[in-house]
């Protein structure tokens, strides 16, 4: 760190502890800014920075800073809203048939912890794809109903 010879009032001319400290001046600059501490000699110390030296631009006033802002952007269209995931009709025909089988089976008394909409669907779409390789099956439709005591799920082929 550099040291400069501070300039502005003499060290004398500081508050004694009693005494409240008056806004005060670093070397004479503008009203309000902070004393630094001196050394021994009279000597402030300053950390210099290689930035610091650099000329500096004036910050934009609030007026000026929308101005400023659209001049370094360029005519853009807004940014398109992100298009929702298509959904298929049929997923969400399987979540409602899970939801029903869900309740179904809460109604009967069995477990649903483990029973997860992920394999219910998987068999779900097996069971419609190996129907629809039937000639002339050109929907499947499940519903669910009680058997024995317990949930069960019968699928309904729809020729077309």
């Amino acid at each position: 760190a550099r040291r400069h010879k501070a300039v502005g009032a003499p060290k004398d001319s500081r508050p004694t502890p009693d005494e409240p400290s008056p806004p005060t001046t670093s070397g004479g600059g503008a009203p309000g800014a902070i004393d630094l501490p001196e050394d021994d000699v009279g000597a402030v110390a300053v950390e210099r920075h290689s930035h610091a030296d650099a000329p500096t631009e004036a910050e934009p006033t609030q007026a000026e800073a929308p101005e400023l802002a659209a001049s370094l952007m360029p005519d853009l269209p807004p940014a398109p809203e992100p298009e929702p995931e298509p959904v298929d009709p049929r997923e969400a025909y399987y979540r409602e048939i899970y939801e029903e089988f869900v309740q179904i089976k809460e109604t009967c008394g069995e477990p649903t912890e483990n029973f997860t909409f992920e394999k219910f669907a998987v068999k779900l779409r097996k069971n419609t794809e190996q129907l629809l390789k039937r000639p002339g099956v050109t929907d499947v439709k499940f519903s669910v109903y009680i058997k024995d005591g317990k949930a069960a799920l019968k699928a309904k082929v729809v020729k077309g």
